[in-house]
């Protein structure tokens, strides 16, 4: 019995059968509105244990390779190989919707889903030693939803005026969760935040509490 294996795999179930993930993830949508409604898994719940095996299988591979990235440019540059070719791998099994790369779809939804996967796997003492992660934070993106732009936006306000209204500016193209559709505005997005987080010496991804503590 691979331990490991099983550690991911009892991981990536959690998240794909917890209501908040699901809830975004998948079209749970009934009559007209199913059609209309835009998500990156099918509805089949029968799916679900197929897509855990191949993202365990897969997210075994990668945990050791984000191991040894030691920088933030290079962490960018992984990620976005990561997202593109494990949208291809699952588009050629069936195991997600067909969506284009230059949409909210893909910069909103998948980027949000493999970023709570990522961080989920990555703070599990079983898959990363506490050393490595004390690292690894640093360079992890968060996944950004309504509430964690919302703390992004109270905590620019507690900076020096001018920095705060430089960020502010930045930050305004930002409504709702697909208001990122294109990778220069995920780059923006993710950029803010770590600027925000550099101000308070915290890891970037310290700014996803928000989202548990509310």
């Amino acid at each position: 019995m691979d331990h490991i294996k099983a550690v991911i795999a009892r991981r990536i179930k959690f998240i794909l059968e917890k209501q908040s993930f699901i809830s975004f993830a998948f079209n749970t949508r009934k009559g007209k509105n199913k059609k209309l409604h835009k998500s990156i898994f099918p509805s089949k719940k029968k799916l679900i244990p197929e897509i855990n095996r191949f993202l365990t299988k897969y997210f075994k591979e990668e945990i050791n390779k984000l191991q040894t990235i030691n920088e933030s440019s290079c962490y960018d540059e992984y990620f976005k190989k990561l997202i593109n070719d494990l949208y291809s791998k699952l588009r050629k099994k069936g195991l997600c919707n067909n969506f284009k790369k230059n949409t909210a779809i893909f910069w909103s939804y998948f980027t949000k889903a493999v970023n709570i996967m990522i961080y989920d796997l990555v703070t599990h003492n079983e898959l990363v030693e506490t050393s490595k992660f004390n690292r690894i934070k640093w360079l992890i993106h968060v996944p950004i939803d309504n509430k964690v732009i919302s703390e992004a936006r109270k905590r620019i306000r507690d900076l020096e005026s001018t920095v705060a209204e430089e960020m502010e500016r930045e930050l305004a193209f930002f409504k709702r969760l697909d208001s990122i559709n294109s990778e220069e505005l995920y780059d923006k997005t993710q950029k803010i935040i770590r600027k925000i987080q550099k101000f308070r010496h915290e890891p970037p991804i310290y700014i996803e509490d928000a989202y548990s503590l509310t």
